[in-house]
């Protein structure tokens, strides 16, 4: 507040409004393309670690259960970081998280895949509450429903991310590999968008 009253809203231009949403865009991108990636390679984890169908359903609940921990936990931790850090923040405890999983599958080791299933959960809960509330904001001084978009953006990462996924599987690289190398181009992304 000025001295004489309240400050009129900062007013933004139509060139940053845009920029913001497409930040907001690549962040939705990426954050699909992340998940896409484990998920398309489920198939290779299970022959891994030689798990039967219903063993494979418990270990995957690990990623439920940082989901868990992390989605009551998201309001308040934007709160104290900002939108913004909370995002970067969280989207370097995903990509670790799938870190862990390629090396949980390279060892091979059930118990390091539940870590890394569990901080990816976390890491992905909260990065995803993270966006939508950033997204809201950005809708919000736009003007218009951009929401369907910013979704439509996590989509098209899940396609890309399948796609990178099969290709990996087809060209033999290690499913560790092809996670660490997903999980650095991921957070690069976010690192960029977030900027």
């Amino acid at each position: 507040m000025s001295e004489s009253g309240p400050v009129a809203a900062e007013v933004v231009s139509p060139a940053r409004i845009r920029r913001a949403a497409w930040a907001v865009v690549a962040v939705f991108v990426a954050n699909g393309f992340m998940f896409a990636n484990w998920a398309s390679r489920v198939p290779t984890a299970r022959d891994a670690l030689d798990l039967s169908p219903s063993r494979l359903g418990l270990v995957l609940l690990a990623a439920s259960v940082g989901a868990l921990i992390g989605l009551p936990l998201s309001g308040l931790v934007v709160e104290r970081l900002g939108a913004r850090r909370a995002l970067v923040t969280f989207a370097v405890v995903d990509t670790l998280g799938m870190s862990v999983i390629g090396a949980g599958i390279a060892l091979p080791s059930v118990v390091v895949l539940v870590v890394g299933l569990v901080l990816a959960g976390l890491g992905s809960g909260v990065w995803d509450a993270s966006m939508n509330l950033e997204g809201g904001v950005v809708e919000r001084v736009h003007g218009r429903s951009l929401m369907p978009r910013f979704h439509a953006g996590f989509s098209f990462g899940t396609m890309a991310g399948a796609g990178a996924g099969a290709l990996a599987s087809w060209a033999g690289i290690p499913f560790g590999l092809h996670l660490v190398i997903a999980a650095a181009v991921t957070l690069a992304a976010v690192i960029m968008a977030v900027h």
